[in-house]
């Protein structure tokens, strides 16, 4: 059976034998009979097995991910039996069923008896992560298991998902991976760096900034060489498996992994967390699918949601994101360990709660043509008719909207710089106020908006011309490719926001010219004018980092330092259209947002800051309290609600909807007059 990647009518999709299939599945750490069997009998066909004998975090590691036990208790030793009781399960209550397995490559703690140079992996990922003998032993199990299921499975194993290091997430969970190296790990660093002599440098140099937040190119450089290693070893090893799978496998299965989480954590965690060589994964071919949980930050009904990673990113390099939806819900308040993981999470006192949640979830994962699967961690999480025919109704979303023509109509792109990340310092006792924090503002701004890597707008699929206004939120050290591609984007009349500290960071020390050069606005320290920006319009905004800046030169200021310079400034541009824009405060509140994206020339799709995603045939609004919202639509169109059919004709001069309170509101848009109506219930 040949598995591949789609695109389908604007969507990412499976393409499975003859078929294609939406990206919407089922997993869980405790499988049951009778929930696989629900899930089945609701129309879901992807399932997934995960055979491990490795304790998860919870409750000081002392609960198992997987009840069957270690299938790997050997070199080239199975307990094949634990394997089969889990595939009989499967079999049993979703026959025909397609299968994904979850391959964890952690050393198991045999191996680890029979060799002490190692460390825990799943702990300690760092420490093994360039040490070969390891990887061959892991790689052996890796085929040896691929070919059992495909023997016991014969045309229904569809995908082959990586999974190591802390929390199957491939980084390292404890911080003395970093400091007190392991030999194989500085043989490891001594061959990446071809320096038979190198040494790691020792935690003080390691964690060192030389001004503020920054570390200094020349002065921290050993520190900088540790850590780009730490993202490249743990890249290189993610990618020498999906090798090893896709060889083995003759290219017939998808291979995936969970990484790539550049807006999951404060920025100096992505460095910290090997992440920051993720275009490295994204341009791979030996890997299709990359995963990610929901953001944990905004999960509760009064929050908007996010994502963890560059979503964007991954259409212009033909890759599926599953978005993992494992929030606890009403049905887990008494569950034991879901009480152990549910500290972000709702809750959520009864089912229409937890499907306000779980529609603005998927709303906005289908918004951007991608993937999702209900997670089932620990057992219970949707054991219950009712959460069931809720999930099976948003399955039937998904499906339709493969069957609906859809394009982006973003006109905001927030770019990220990976680079740009090595030069923030990485003590977790300082983290820097950016990346994930950014998105509930841009989610209330009433337009939808992109997010990509500084990498990705030189792909050939990447497509500026509906762009309108640029974010770059930590662009402080671009490369002179970078430069240029920002001054064709300004010559080609985009406007451009760059916040904090643009382009400070020259090869050899920081630079205010630098900043001049980038921007295009002069700029000056401020680290006397405070730690607070206040708006024009009352908004006040912490920025406690240094170092801090303010804009010398502009033609509009719209919020300052209380010391009254410029923190947020805009100049326009007399050679071309839009304006260049610079904000001292990170991140930037959604009011100041939505200006600025007006004055690009944005279009509003809601007159509040309610979240909102959509793409031209799909808008999804959550709103947490009551009352009536006007949307509004460049064109003439209809907006039909999925779930109970209500039909609303909007275009440029709005339409009134009402709203519950905690109520997400889910529409198929179809272009063109009221006469059209019945084009969208024959699509629905």
């Amino acid at each position: 059976m040949q598995a591949s990647i789609a695109k389908v009518n604007g969507q990412m999709c499976l393409s499975i034998g003859n078929t294609q299939a939406a990206p919407v599945a089922f997993r869980s750490f405790r499988p049951q009979a009778n929930i696989t069997a629900d899930f089945s009998q609701h129309g879901f066909r992807l399932f997934n097995l995960f055979p491990s004998g490795i304790n998860c975090a919870l409750a000081n590691r002392t609960i198992p991910y997987s009840p069957f036990g270690e299938v790997w208790a050997g070199e080239g030793i199975y307990r094949w039996d634990r394997l089969r009781e889990q595939v009989d399960l499967l079999e049993e209550n979703a026959p025909g069923s397609l299968v994904s397995v979850n391959v964890q490559l952690d050393a198991p703690d045999w191996y680890l008896r029979a060799h002490s140079e190692c460390a825990d992996s799943w702990d300690l990922l760092i420490q093994n992560a360039g040490y070969q003998p390891w990887r061959e032993s892991a790689a052996r199990y890796l085929c040896d298991l691929i070919d059992t299921l495909d023997a016991w499975l014969p045309g229904r194993l569809y995908g082959i998902f990586l999974l190591a290091g802390g929390t199957t997430e491939w980084y390292t969970r404890n911080m003395e991976g970093f400091t007190r190296p392991l030999p194989i790990q500085t043989d490891a660093f001594r061959a990446w760096s071809g320096n038979p002599d190198a040494r790691i440098p020792p935690p003080d140099m390691l964690h060192r900034t030389t001004d503020g937040c920054f570390r200094h190119p020349v002065k921290d450089a050993d520190a900088l060489s540790y850590w780009r290693f730490v993202s490249e070893i743990v890249t290189d090893c993610i990618r020498y498996f999906a090798a090893i799978a896709k060889r083995h496998t003759h290219g017939t299965k998808l291979v995936g992994a969970f990484t790539g989480y550049i807006h999951g954590m404060a920025l100096p965690g992505v460095v910290r967390s090997s992440y920051n060589e993720f275009s490295t994964i994204l341009r791979d071919p030996n890997i299709d699918c990359i995963f990610c949980p929901a953001s944990y930050r905004f999960r509760k009904l009064a929050d908007t949601s996010a994502f963890r990673v560059p979503v964007d990113s991954y259409a212009l390099y033909n890759k599926l994101y599953f978005h993992e939806i494992d929030s606890t819900t009403h049905l887990t308040h008494d569950h034991p360990v879901a009480r152990l993981h549910s500290k972000h999470d709702g809750p959520f006192a009864d089912l229409r709660d937890t499907a306000a949640y779980f529609r603005r979830e998927v709303g906005m994962t289908l918004a951007k043509g991608q993937g999702y699967w209900w997670f089932d961690m620990f057992a219970g999480w949707y054991d219950e008719p009712q959460t069931m025919n809720e999930l099976e109704r948003l399955r039937l979303l998904s499906e339709t909207m493969l069957r609906l023509p859809t394009r982006p109509i973003s006109e905001v792109c927030l770019v990220t710089d990976l680079e740009s990340n090595y030069y923030l310092g990485t003590d977790p006792d300082t983290p820097y106020p950016m990346a994930e924090e950014q998105a509930p503002d841009l989610n209330r701004m009433g337009c939808p908006w992109d997010s990509i890597l500084t990498d990705d707008l030189f792909s050939e699929a990447f497509d500026e011309k509906c762009i309108k206004l640029f974010i770059f939120p930590n662009l402080f050290k671009p490369t002179e490719r970078l430069l240029a591609k920002i001054q064709a984007l300004r010559q080609a009349g985009k406007s451009l926001l760059f916040t904090h500290a643009p382009g400070y960071i020259a090869a050899d020390g920081f630079s205010l010219d630098g900043m001049r050069h980038l921007t295009g606005l002069t700029l000056a320290r401020a680290d006397d004018s405070g730690d607070e920006i206040i708006g024009d319009d009352g908004i006040r905004r912490p920025m406690t980092v240094t170092p801090r800046f303010w804009a010398v030169d502009s033609d509009e200021t719209w919020a300052r330092y209380s010391d009254g310079r410029a923190a947020l400034a805009l100049r326009g541009r007399q050679e071309s259209a839009g304006f260049d824009a610079f904000c001292a405060a990170a991140p930037v509140p959604a009011a100041w947002l939505r200006h600025l994206a007006e004055r690009a020339g944005c279009f509003r799709y809601i007159d509040t800051a309610d979240p909102l995603y959509a793409n031209s045939r799909l808008l999804t609004v959550f709103c947490h309290e009551p009352g009536t919202r006007r949307f509004f639509w460049p064109q003439p169109a209809q907006l039909m609600d999925f779930f109970s059919g209500d039909v609303f004709q909007t275009g440029p001069e709005g339409a009134a909807v009402p709203f519950g309170a905690n109520e997400t509101r889910i529409f198929l848009v179809e272009p063109g007059p009221a006469a059209a109506t019945g084009r969208i219930l024959a699509s629905w």
